[in-house]
């Protein structure tokens, strides 16, 4: 009924569960040419982001294709996400991308982003200080940090621009860098 009843849908959230590659492919198959934010979630709070929907991806390349008024995208399954498939070029007025998983680290080289992204959310696997330089416009991060990670080098690596930073989730790290001569133990 939604694919085919609602040509004004404008934004739309699809929380999927980890067995609805069915629902997903219909989704991805449908067309709305009014949206202007389309979010993929996890079914339930601290749901399964690996979820291997790989055999969605080239929908889900078509879907950008097909959708290039999208403003804000939110894809919580990597799996969805190809180089081959996925060229978010294409989506000229995207200006909010959250990736917070990416199963190809260089993939934000292998496809041109929009220079017009204001607020980009990506996790430690596709931090790059290069990320940063094509987007002249990024004015709010959101990283998911590792401890493995070093928080001196991601805030070292911020451009001016930036008027919203949110590192995740270990507020160890933010204490660290601030008051280094403290340590901590378990």
């Amino acid at each position: 009924m939604l694919i085919q009843h609602c040509p004004q849908l404008q934004d739309l959230e699809a929380n999927v569960p980890k067995e609805g590659p069915h629902f997903l492919s219909k989704l991805l198959g449908a067309s709305w040419p009014r949206l202007i934010r389309f979010t993929i979630s996890n079914f339930h709070f601290g749901g399964d982001s690996n979820v291997n929907f790989s055999a969605l991806a080239p929908s889900f390349g078509q879907f950008i294709k097909n959708h290039t008024s999208i403003q804000r995208l939110y894809i919580a399954f990597p799996s969805l996400i190809s180089p081959e498939y996925t060229d978010f070029s294409q989506l000229s007025h995207l200006r909010a991308l959250a990736i917070p998983q990416c199963p190809y680290p260089d993939l934000m080289f292998h496809t041109s982003l929009p220079e017009n992204i204001e607020l980009l959310e990506f996790g430690p696997d596709i931090f790059s200080r290069r990320t940063f330089s094509l987007l002249p416009r990024l004015h709010s991060v959101i990283m998911r940090v590792t401890e493995e990670q070093d928080a001196c080098t991601v805030l070292d690596c911020l451009p001016s621009t930036i008027r919203y930073l949110s590192l995740q989730p270990c507020m160890e790290l933010w204490v660290q860098y601030l008051f280094p001569h403290l340590t901590f133990s378990n």
